[in-house]
């Protein structure tokens, strides 16, 4: 299956009525190892779907391990990062949500509703959790890429229901509330729809001279609302946000590329081989010099 495909639906974010709750999809994102990662939090909870290979998630202070077709939940503002490296293959489907209880009392539902609804509770009390996919997720997931390659997925209802269902596949392979009534589900979709656009953008641009002040004029911007997006939805700075994705970049160059340090800190955008040294240290706890030695496949 080629699960690149997703990546066409990136940024994809809808409302979903089921099991009595209004399921609010965020965001969707396809990675694989030649994407960058950074430490950030938001206050959306999160599923990984590990398509292929394995990963390992930074969350706080901790590291877990996500194996093929295994799950990964994370609730809401919590700090994490996919800890990927250019030189290992993996796949894997993010899903950021948040739910609304459209029914105020759920003792009116079928009681098939309000077992479902028990398993949503458990789920989103928890701070994170990893389950094994049983091949329900999967299968939907290929669904979705078949949609895709017939030029069919591309309609909002039927994407809409594959997200529905896969949320209840989902719970059903955890077995196991976070409940976010919001004050406007426009402003909510808007708010993510900037952020995924500054991230974007930034992501495309990073290995040129970019400012606070350069971005905001390009995305018509005040300086204040560019940072304060950044800064809600990711929980980092604009200059964090620029670095990790320089840091990011340069780990997929020292792993895959001979380029020396002098030539990997230029083209991500670093002013200097000494700038790059020191925020490359300071997000992964090693010298550029050193992880290239472990992870560069063009070492002689």
């Amino acid at each position: 299956m080629d699960y690149q495909l997703l990546r066409r639906i990136k940024g994809f974010s809808a409302r979903v009525s089921l099991l009595g709750v209004d399921l609010h999809v965020n965001n969707i994102s396809y990675y694989n190892q030649t994407d960058v990662h950074f430490f950030h939090s938001h206050e959306f909870s999160e599923i990984i779907y590990v398509l292929s290979g394995e990963i390992k998630v930074g969350i706080g202070t901790e590291i877990v391990t996500v194996r093929e077709h295994e799950i990964l939940y994370m609730g809401g503002n919590i700090r994490h990062k996919l800890k990927i490296y250019p030189d290992i293959p993996v796949e894997c489907l993010t899903m950021s949500f948040e739910l609304t209880y459209a029914l105020q009392d759920s003792q009116i539902a079928p009681q098939w509703i309000r077992e479902e609804q028990e398993l949503v509770k458990t789920l989103m009390s928890s701070r994170h959790g990893v389950t094994e996919d049983k091949g329900s997720c999967i299968r939907i997931i290929d669904d979705i890429c078949e949609g895709i390659g017939e030029g069919t997925v591309g309609e909002y209802s039927k994407l809409k229901n594959h997200l529905g269902n896969l949320f209840i596949c989902t719970l059903q392979a955890f077995g196991n509330n976070r409940k976010r009534l919001g004050e406007d589900a426009a402003r909510e979709v808007d708010f993510v729809n900037k952020a995924i656009q500054i991230n974007d953008y930034i992501g495309k641009n990073f290995t040129r001279e970019l400012t606070l002040q350069s971005v905001a004029d390009e995305l018509n911007y005040s300086t204040r609302q560019l940072q304060r997006i950044i800064k809600l939805y990711y929980n980092i700075s604009f200059r964090e946000l620029l670095i990790q994705y320089r840091v990011g970049y340069s780990k997929v160059l020292l792993g895959l590329t001979p380029h020396s340090l002098e030539v990997v800190a230029g083209t991500c955008g670093f002013s200097s081989l000494k700038s790059f040294e020191k925020y490359f240290k300071l997000s992964e706890g090693m010298t550029p010099s050193a992880f290239k030695k472990i992870y560069g496949k063009c070492n002689s």
